[in-house]
């Protein structure tokens, strides 16, 4: 998942211990004890295919025949 800053990432490595929390830079969130990792450009330009197949995995397995994904805020 790339959540972001609003994320607690204490939360999510307890669900999975091996979670990598990334953002697009290596810049500590205010409200966080961990450093990021890095991301790369070329995964950086991964994410807008990511999102875009687990909006339709998720829509499809519903019974939904179609998806609508707005990208208003970024």
């Amino acid at each position: 998942w790339a959540i972001g800053h609003t994320a607690k990432l204490s939360d999510l490595r307890d669900k999975d211990p091996s979670f990598k929390f990334v953002m697009p830079s290596a810049i500590k969130p205010p409200d966080s004890s961990s450093l990021p990792c890095l991301l790369t450009i070329d995964e950086i330009h991964k994410y807008p295919k990511l999102y875009a197949q687990a909006a339709a995995n998720t829509a499809f397995k519903s019974g939904f025949n179609s998806v609508k994904i707005h990208s208003a805020n970024g």
